[in-house]
């Protein structure tokens, strides 16, 4: 039984943009860290700074990874059927 086509789709997607949309999230935190460590005034501003933005990081790796992990496996699941049925249709032989 195939899967609905919007299925594979929406899979593409999530495997493709997510790992973008982290590599982005990252350099933009990389950034905002480094204009808030460069304009710290005392040593107790900077470090509650760096753990608000260390701390903040759990909430939304985790289900980024996840989500574009479990896409690309999904998709590798789909594509080795496709190609054991492509294997066993007449043409092939």
């Amino acid at each position: 039984m195939a899967p609905p086509p919007h299925l594979v789709s929406l899979a593409q997607w999530i495997g493709i943009m997510v790992p973008a949309i982290y590599a982005g999230m990252t350099v933009q935190d990389s950034l905002a860290v480094r204009t808030f460590l460069a304009h710290a005034t005392q040593p107790k501003i900077l470090a509650k700074q760096w753990l608000h933005m260390y701390q903040r990081r759990p909430y939304w790796v985790v289900p980024t990874v996840a989500a574009s992990t479990t896409s690309n496996i999904y998709l590798a699941w789909r594509s080795s059927f496709a190609q054991a049925s492509e294997m066993r249709t007449p043409s092939a032989l």
